[in-house]
């Protein structure tokens, strides 16, 4: 039927039972397998619909192929080749897609300790988490049904509990040293725990602004507190300069200069090592490496 300067086509309703077309679900990719049936009515269905649109191109009327021209008996040799290299071309599609998708998903796994500098909340706190493991801290949470910790970590410089923050617009306050010290406390008073963690509390300021232009990433009430209580400030920006470091370069002695840094700041914002100008150990990521 014309409809200005393009065509609408009205299709019957496709009847088919698709169970006959499925031979099974595979798990690696996710998704159902066709079986032969299957593949050769997709084909004729395709086969029909790319005559149509032949058909409509036409300057003059032309009779799209009945079924009956799909027979083996009436294909052309060549046809024969082409169809076997449009199939292998589409299978490689498909490779390379899967092989696109792994790569997209590793892609997004690699850029989450860029959350240091601009997430919040659980996201932030993964973020803290993965940058620790770098520095070679052993990590985890800890939960119970009375008492929940963002990150509990140790090394040979001793035993940490962390709470973390981030403000959109604001340097992190007293509240959330607060809670640390609450958190602390509970922690003690865990069966198992013989003395008292050092706290370190994770403050992501403003953190929708560019690094560069943000002010003070605690207040000075919250500074005050920590001078009390002894704990180590951090600037997540500032530690996201380190864990960059280390997941690009092997450097022990980098990792364990920058957990002296922290166990040995007491009240204060922790200043790290400056990061090495020379890199060492950076690899270029290539295809084959995901697919291996």
């Amino acid at each position: 039927m014309p409809s200005g300067k393009g065509n609408l086509v009205l299709l019957p309703s496709l009847n088919y039972d698709i169970e006959e077309f499925i031979a099974g679900y595979d798990e690696e990719n996710d998704e159902e397998r066709w079986n032969q049936k299957g593949i050769t009515f997709g084909r004729r269905l395709v086969a029909s619909l790319v005559e149509i649109d032949k058909a409509l191109r036409e300057d003059e009327e032309a009779t799209p192929p009945p079924d009956w021209t799909q027979d083996p008996s009436y294909r052309l040799e060549r046809e024969r080749t082409l169809e076997k290299c449009i199939a292998d071309t589409t299978e490689e599609i498909e490779k390379l897609k899967v092989s696109r998708s792994q790569l997209t998903v590793e892609m997004e796994t690699e850029g989450k300790l860029r959350g240091l500098l601009f997430e919040k909340g659980h996201l932030l706190e993964e973020a803290i988490l993965e940058s620790l493991r770098l520095l070679d801290f052993e990590v985890e949470r800890y939960e119970d049904s009375e008492s929940e910790f963002d990150a509990v970590f140790v090394s040979p410089e001793g035993r940490f509990v962390g709470e973390a923050e981030g403000k959109d617009s604001k340097a992190t306050n007293v509240d959330k040293l607060s809670q640390l010290e609450r958190v602390l406390q509970e922690d003690f008073a865990r069966g198992e725990i013989d003395e008292y963690a050092k706290g370190v509390l994770f403050g992501n300021a403003d953190r929708l602004s560019t690094p560069s232009e943000r002010g003070d990433f605690f207040t000075k009430k919250c500074i005050s507190g920590a001078q009390r209580s002894r704990v180590a400030l951090v600037q997540t920006t500032d530690l996201f300069e380190a864990a960059k470091y280390l997941k690009e370069n092997d450097d022990p002695a980098f990792a364990k200069a920058c957990r002296e840094a922290i166990a040995q700041t007491e009240g204060e914002v922790v200043e790290f090592p400056t990061v090495p100008i020379e890199k060492k150990g950076t690899r270029e990521l290539k295809v084959s490496d995901t697919e291996a």
